[in-house]
């Protein structure tokens, strides 16, 4: 079982697990849209805008400075 961490920036409407998954409040998860050359994105919302993320940089801005 994957543990979910709160995205920093996101906190209360998404998650992420260390594998990269990624989640919303409602427990959907989001499915990625790329591939392995370019990289994978998930669209995220927040205070009405939406935004195209890699999930790499979720990666690296929620577990960082692990």
């Amino acid at each position: 079982m994957d543990n979910w961490f709160p995205i920093p920036g996101y906190e209360g409407v998404y998650w992420i697990t260390k594998s990269g998954r990624v989640r919303n409040a409602k427990g959907h998860v989001l499915t990625p849209v790329g591939n392995e050359t370019i990289g994978y994105k998930v669209e995220l919302r927040n205070n009405g805008q939406r935004s195209r993320v890699f999930v790499s940089d979720l990666l690296v801005k929620t577990f960082g400075g692990m």
